[in-house]
């Protein structure tokens, strides 16, 4: 798995997977709930109506969509992803680990522990819900970056699938909204 990370991976590859990665997050997202609900009563865990108000209370439908296709993904890339990986970095080079399976296990860890607080700040349920879709994010953000020597590669393809998940999930959610 780490070398298959270091190797990186093209702009031009990260558009040809657009559509199933988008596509992943949404089977993530279902399978998410059905699990979630085995925990938390539905109405806790069904934001998609508060989404949808927040998008119609606001007349600006435009800037809305740019703040869940654009700016949220980034600020939350920047915090889930980026900035504890480069803190993963430091520490693996303090830790001096050199080892593919030392680097696989904080590789790992990593992944869950990002995905998991990326899931639990979105509420009830989110660990469940958009913390899978967080480890998407994270393998994209993983893979992009060839495993931190293009971080800013990274963080850009991670945004990129992130905000076209927002995207289509609020276009669907508006055509289902009453």
């Amino acid at each position: 798995m780490i070398a298959w990370l270091r190797e990186g991976a093209t702009f031009w590859e990260l558009f040809k997977y657009l559509p199933g990665l988008i596509l992943l997050q949404m089977f993530l997202i279902v399978v998410g709930v059905k699990f979630a609900g085995l925990f938390f009563s539905e109405a806790s865990i069904n934001s998609n109506d508060a989404v949808i108000d927040t998008v119609i209370a606001h007349s600006n439908l435009a800037k809305q969509f740019f703040i869940f296709t654009v700016k949220d993904p980034f600020y939350e890339e920047v915090f889930y992803r980026f900035t504890p990986f480069c803190a993963l970095l430091v520490l693996m080079w303090l830790k001096k680990t050199k080892d593919e399976k030392g680097a696989a296990w904080d590789v790992a860890v990593y992944i869950v522990v990002t995905s998991a607080f990326f899931g639990y700040v979105h509420g009830p349920g989110g660990i469940f819900i958009q913390g899978l879709s967080g480890i998407v994010l994270a393998i994209v953000f993983l893979k992009w970056s060839a495993l931190g020597a293009k971080l800013f590669k990274g963080l850009l393809a991670s945004t990129i699938v992130h905000g076209a998940y927002n995207g289509a999930l609020l276009i669907i959610l508006l055509s289902l909204h009453r």
